[in-house]
């Protein structure tokens, strides 16, 4: 599993090209202690997109 580091890169890469709300803190998905892997990142990151009208 990606530790907090390679997690905040997996949402910046994925997230790069997306126009997220400002109001979304990526920082509190990174700082979450949960064992997540980039297909769970990148899940929440298509459902963020999703809710934001993308």
């Amino acid at each position: 599993m990606p530790d907090r580091r390679q997690k905040r890169l997996i949402f910046s890469t994925i997230t790069g090209q997306m126009n997220l709300s400002d109001e979304l803190d990526l920082e509190d998905y990174v700082a979450r202690p949960d064992k997540i892997s980039g297909a769970d990142i990148n899940a929440i990151c298509q459902e963020r997109a999703e809710l934001s009208g993308i």
